[in-house]
């Protein structure tokens, strides 16, 4: 009985072992690791199912989480099952990037700023990782200028450009405000300011070296020294001038203190259309005059310099012209400095000579600044700034006819004996037709002419405000 078992057990796995052998599902994979480039097809290379007697190609079930659009190793499983049979196999695909970032030199320039040669124009792009640009590393070796991105995969980019550097850079150092200015005894100076900037090194303002000082207490002549050097070492130096002086008693002339029978003509508002006639006319008569100047009509421009060589006195009016100007003493003194700045590129030097827009007892600044003009007054009498006002009118400002100007400047002298301001403005065509007679008028009654300064005689309203 026990021997029949023992071939019954044997029987039994002969037969299991059959069954396995002629059943059992089998799977290969033709590769069993697969490498892709990033975006590129997927291409299944190939899998075989089946069992001794048939195949079963199209019962393998596959999963997978494949994105051939994103960096990474992924998994595809692949399963079929026969009768109670299962077999699995799975498949490694990596998606990779092998490809090199592009670097692309987006500037012309063979000579650069060595201080600013990462500042000039590139651009870096990945075909995976997109904008590179901000990891692009920079360098200046042997007068050539070294490129290097490397992307997320590490696959790395170098584009070189050979250059010359730059030695020559301009350097500008400029002073705000007068490069003259005059203070009466116990003012403090102010330092109006400075500003320095070099085409390669940039703003160099924190550089400038200034030295020297003023006494305010002592009457002198002082110099104030500015210096600013560049990265090439490259210096330029500027230097202000400034007076300390006691404060001049201003009188009006008159036939006692010498001023006789002079006028002192006045033209503001301009230059214009009509100043160069207006300069032909005082030339013909051999008569100087005061301009205060304005930036109404930058075309005119020139004609500041034309002023100065003919002899005239170049001041300050406005640079605007817009009553805003009054908004506050910092207002006034801005408009005020680009003025006299525009003053200086066209005739070498500013002006300490000013008049207020509307004059200084003008009352529509009250809309702008309660009691602003006699701030400004004293801000700028402090500084050795004189200012000018007016004793006779043109009426040319309201329009007066060319008649009626020349009746108003006679009528006016007549009355006024000597050593009065006019007030005339250039960019009227009528004050232009009526300054010949005017003049004519004049000399013909033995009127002398004379130029406006800062010791001189002056003329000064009522401040209303």
């Amino acid at each position: 009985m026990k021997k029949y078992w023992k071939y019954g057990l044997i029987g039994l796995i002969i037969f299991i072992f059959l069954l396995v052998v002629l059943f059992y599902p089998r799977l290969k994979l033709k590769k069993n690791d697969v490498e892709i480039k990033v975006n590129d097809k997927y291409e299944e290379p190939g899998y075989k199912a089946y069992n001794i007697f048939k195949s079963y190609h199209k019962k393998v079930k596959i999963k997978s989480n494949l994105n051939t659009k994103k960096i990474g190793e992924y998994k595809i499983k692949y399963s079929y099952k026969y009768l109670f049979f299962k077999k699995q196999k799975t498949r490694i695909v990596k998606v990779v990037d092998k490809e090199k970032p592009t670097i692309k030199i987006e500037f012309d320039e063979e000579k650069i700023c060595p201080s600013k040669y990462k500042e000039y124009k590139y651009s870096a792009e990945d075909n995976y990782d997109g904008d590179l640009t901000d990891k692009v590393e920079v360098t200046l070796k042997d007068n050539k200028l070294i490129y290097k991105v490397k992307d997320s995969s590490n696959n790395e980019r170098v584009v070189t450009k050979k250059v010359e550097l730059k030695t020559d850079s301009e350097l500008e150092l400029k002073l705000k405000g007068s490069e003259k200015i005059t203070l009466y005894l116990g003012t403090k100076y102010e330092e109006p300011g400075y500003k320095a900037k070099d085409e390669c090194d940039g703003d160099l303002t924190d550089k400038v070296k200034v030295e020297g000082k003023v006494d305010k207490d002592k009457e002198g002549t002082y110099k104030i020294k500015y210096t600013v050097f560049n990265s090439n070492e490259k210096k330029e130096t500027k230097t202000r001038t400034v007076v300390v002086m006691k404060k001049p008693k201003v009188v009006r002339a008159t036939a006692s203190n010498g001023g006789g029978k002079v006028i002192f003509l006045t033209f503001d508002d301009g230059p214009g259309y009509y100043t160069k006639s207006i300069l032909d006319t005082l030339d013909k008569y051999g008569v100087k005059a005061t301009f205060f100047v304005t930036n109404q009509f930058p075309s005119y421009q020139y004609l500041i310099t034309e002023e100065s060589k003919r002899g005239h006195v170049v001041a300050v009016h406005t640079y605007s012209h817009n009553y805003n100007v009054y908004s506050s003493v910092e207002a006034y003194i801005t408009d005020f400095n680009k003025m006299n700045d525009i003053i200086r590129n066209r005739t070498g030097s500013t002006s300490n000579l000013f008049r207020f827009p509307g004059g200084s007892s003008n009352t529509v600044s009250a809309k702008y600044s309660k009691g602003v003009v006699t701030k400004i007054a004293a801000e700028m009498q402090a500084k050795g700034y004189v200012y000018f006002d007016w004793h006779i009118s043109s009426g040319d400002a309201a329009g007066y006819s060319a008649d009626r100007i020349y009746n108003a400047v006679i009528n006016g002298a007549s009355r006024c004996g000597g050593g009065c301001v006019v007030l005339m403005h250039d960019i009227k065509g009528t004050t232009a037709k009526a300054l010949d007679p005017i003049l004519a008028e004049l000399k013909r009654n033995n009127y002398t002419f004379g130029t406006l300064s800062e010791a001189g005689p002056t003329a000064h309203h009522k401040i209303n405000n």
